[in-house]
Parts: C-alpha cells; structure tokens; sequence
C-alpha cells in the first residue's frame, strides 16, 4: 500500500540525511515529513546528499518501494527549490 511505502520511504531518508549531514533531527523530520525546507541550516548540503543517494531493494517484489522512494525524492526536491529558490541558480552553475 502506497501509505506504508511513503512511511518507510520517509524514515530511510531521514536516517540517511542525519548520518550524511549536520542537519538537526528535528529539522531534518520537519523537512522529510511536512515539506518545511526553513529550518534547514545548510540547504545545499542536504541537495547534495538527496542527489548522491543510493537506493537499494533487495526483496525486488513489485518495485513499489523504489519507486515510492523516487517520488519522495523527487518531492522532498521540489519542496527545497520551492523554499530556497537560490539553490536552483547554485545547482544549475556546477
């Protein structure tokens, strides 16, 4: 079901953006889970870390996983440009 997909989709990225930056926990959840980018101290670097993702399923089922990951990153990027629209003129210049 597409509800548990996104819960889980959500707590990987979560648990993946606390160890790859320094955002706080709280407002690494209050990004992932409301879409709120204006607590984030360094915006960039949660980019970076959100485009050197790696997702792997090992069950290799149906492939709703993988894609329910993919719309929760494409998400959680447009949420970002959204918010911070300057991170669109820095990712396009590199």
């Amino acid at each position: 079901p597409k509800p548990i997909v996104s819960f889980m989709g959500q707590e990987a990225i979560k648990n993946y953006l606390q160890t790859s930056t320094a955002e706080t926990p709280s407002a690494i959840a209050m990004f992932v889970e409301q879409r709120q980018a204006r607590s984030l101290r360094n915006p960039k670097a949660i980019l970076s870390a959100l485009e050197a993702v790696k997702i792997c399923d090992p069950a290799c089922g149906s492939g709703a996983y993988l894609l329910g990951m993919l719309h929760e990153l494409l998400d959680l990027q447009q949420s970002l440009f959204a918010t911070r629209p300057r991170l669109v003129v820095v990712c396009n210049q590199t």
